[in-house]
């Protein structure tokens, strides 16, 4: 399965003289982080379940 996300910025790095690239890189890093940011909350203990003793 193919992230959407990966697929998107391999096209933009294929083609990095277009005019739109370095916004939608942006967008596509700011995304990223707002999605660890909303999950983090998510994860809490589990993730210290889940470590190697």
């Amino acid at each position: 399965m193919d992230n959407p996300r990966l697929r998107f910025r391999r096209c933009l790095d294929a083609s990095p003289d277009d005019e739109l690239a370095a916004g939608r890189r942006a967008e596509l890093t700011s995304a990223v982080v707002r999605q660890v940011r909303y999950q983090c909350g998510y994860l809490g203990g589990g993730v210290f379940a889940l470590m190697h003793r």
